[in-house]
């Protein structure tokens, strides 16, 4: 499937020029254009991205339950220690 499919076009423009400003945040390299092949190397990406973050939460959460509830506060810190670190 395209990626103008699934938006109208107006709309679609915007969220690749959206993505494409802050690329960065995901340590994206490539250029996301309106081609099909762009829009998945992107989503890739991110989904791979997002399931390290995913990753990362669930190891805090499970230390949390070993610990006999650590402070939330203090998880959600390291949280973003990792992150940033990462």
């Amino acid at each position: 499937m395209r990626c103008r499919k699934l938006l109208p076009e107006s709309r679609m423009h915007k969220l690749i020029e959206y993505l494409d400003e802050h690329k960065w945040e995901l340590e994206y390299q490539e250029d996301i254009t309106n081609d099909n092949s762009s829009c998945l190397a992107f989503f890739h990406c991110a989904s791979k991205q997002l399931r390290e973050w995913m990753q990362t939460y669930d190891e805090l959460e499970e230390l949390q339950e070993r610990s006999g509830g650590v402070n939330a506060v203090i998880l959600m810190t390291l949280g973003v220690l990792v992150w940033l670190i990462s």
